[in-house]
């Protein structure tokens, strides 16, 4: 009797662990379909919340950099090459701004600025200095020969701030997705149709919320709000530091402070993911206030939608006082 419990023991032993092995291995377990979902990776979170309302529903998204990192001192660690090896496809902005993507060896690898229609786009023309003072709507004051000249400049990549170029960018970014994932095609064109709708809304409320300041004078600490400027008409007088790579002089600075005077200039904006040392020195020596704009998004400010509303009433209520 005991033998025979012993081979009865034996036989449901090795049935039941078939039936373990054969339920880890079920084709349509949770983690089968987790793998067959469609994947993408994004450099930046303000790229990120453009990228995932299209893929919405049908891929997931992961974004390279966390809130308040700067892609100009971006080092990729590997866990982050391998998930952008793993991925159907990686979008980055531009090669001037976050260029480093391109060499991460992605099954496909996009960057945003190229599928911005040319007309949306700004190029910053050979002498920065020419072009500082922008006070326009759709065009500059100062440099209208050299605003879409591509070969003249270099290529301005902060074309999300222009809801309008995110506008244009929207149906080929879902052609994008559609050949990188066919089957997801008519999801990505839906969501697109959908996103293009509420960012023309969005356009026009920004359009009002800013109609009230458009002639109120400001600086900026870096060139990267070209494209906001032009869209709502606003008034920047000057840009502190033309160049990421030059400290602005001594005299430079104490010309930007007499010009901020002159001018009437009500505040210093300045992207809050860089220093703003020379900017904090024009503010101090004018007498202005340092206004921090938020031009990449991430944590606190998750949709794109939010965060151009968000850069918005920073501004209007800065230059409103």
């Amino acid at each position: 009797m005991t033998r025979t419990w012993w081979i009865a023991y034996v036989v449901a032993s090795v049935w039941m662990m078939g039936l373990v092995a054969g339920c880890e291995n079920e084709p349509d377990s949770a983690a089968s379909r987790a793998t067959t979902q469609p994947h993408y990776v994004v450099t930046l979170p303000v790229l990120a919340s453009i990228v995932a309302p299209v893929a919405e529903g049908r891929a997931t998204t992961r974004t390279v950099l966390s809130a308040g990192d700067s892609p100009h001192t971006f080092e990729p660690r590997p866990s982050t090459v391998r998930a952008v090896r793993q991925s159907q496809a990686l979008f980055y902005g531009a090669d001037v701004l976050d260029g480093w993507a391109a060499n991460m060896q992605a099954p496909r690898s996009h960057a945003l600025l190229d599928l911005v229609p040319p007309q949306y786009v700004h190029t910053f023309p050979q002498d920065r200095h020419a072009s500082e003072s922008t006070r326009a709507s759709g065009a500059d004051t100062t440099h209208d020969d050299t605003a879409h000249n591509h070969s003249t400049g270099t290529l301005d990549p902060h074309f999300w701030l222009d809801p309008q170029a995110v506008r244009a960018l929207v149906p080929p970014l879902a052609d994008t997705l559609c050949t990188a994932d066919p089957e997801g095609c008519n999801t990505y064109q839906s969501n697109a149709e959908a996103l293009t709708d509420s960012l023309q809304a969005l356009h026009h409320e920004l359009e009002e919320m800013l109609a009230p300041v458009q002639d109120r004078p400001f600086m900026a600490s870096q060139p990267f709000l070209h494209y906001f400027v032009r869209r709502y008409g606003l008034s920047q007088v000057a840009v502190v530091e033309t160049s990421p790579a030059h400290e602005p002089s001594a005299r430079r600075i104490h010309q930007l402070t007499q010009r901020a005077q002159a001018a009437n200039v009500r505040a210093i904006v300045y992207q809050r993911q860089l220093p703003a040392t020379a900017a904090q020195a024009v503010a101090e020596g004018a007498g202005l206030p340092m206004v921090a704009l938020d031009p990449l998004g991430g944590a606190d400010i998750d949709t794109y939608m939010a965060l151009m509303r968000h850069n918005a009433r920073m501004l209007r209520d800065a230059l409103a006082e």
